[in-house]
């Protein structure tokens, strides 16, 4: 039986509403306080909601401002120029290791920054393989940074659809 049903039944039996109201009556007090609970629900959802825009802005950055993300993307591209620069190093010390390594009594220097070119030549890779995992964090805090805007709006329009409820 839905509510309706049941209060048309009550109006159809006064008598038996009133026992009802009367036997029921700490019940029917405590269904006065559901308005005040709806309201603060409301409340909450709507202070939920800013706190999550709150958050989705801070990873993706508000318009005009930068957010996690963009600056995660910063600090790959810098990292991915220092990989470049290093890449150049390498190159020239590896060059210079050739080129001195034919003359005489420079072998073992030649050795030397040959293997020096070798240990930059692994750091800039892992410069590099660094600048890639901050790309995909980057991503990621994106995709958490949009579902985050994305709640708030719901939190928010679930506050306004509780408060249309205390309305009618």
């Amino acid at each position: 039986m839905d509510l309706a049903t049941f209060l048309e039944a009550l109006a159809d039996d006064p008598e038996h509403a009133a026992g009802l109201l009367r036997d029921n009556r700490e019940l029917v007090e405590q269904l006065s306080a559901l308005p005040g609970l709806f309201a603060a629900f409301a409340d909450g959802l709507e202070a939920a909601a800013a706190q999550a825009r709150a958050a989705g802005w801070a990873l993706l950055g508000e318009p005009g401002a930068v957010g996690v993300r963009t600056q995660l993307v910063g600090v790959s591209e810098a990292m991915n120029a220092i990989a470049g620069a290093l890449g150049k190093g390498v190159w020239m010390i590896g060059d210079a290791a050739e080129g001195i390594g034919g003359m005489p009594l420079m072998g073992p220097p030649a050795r030397q920054l040959a293997g020096a070119a070798d240990e930059l030549g692994s750091a800039t890779e892992s410069v590099k393989d660094i600048a890639a995992s901050m790309d995909l964090i980057a991503e990621a805090l994106a995709n958490v940074g949009g579902a985050m805007t994305v709640l708030g709006t719901q939190l928010e329009f679930s506050g306004v659809q509780v408060r249309e409820l205390l309305r009618q």
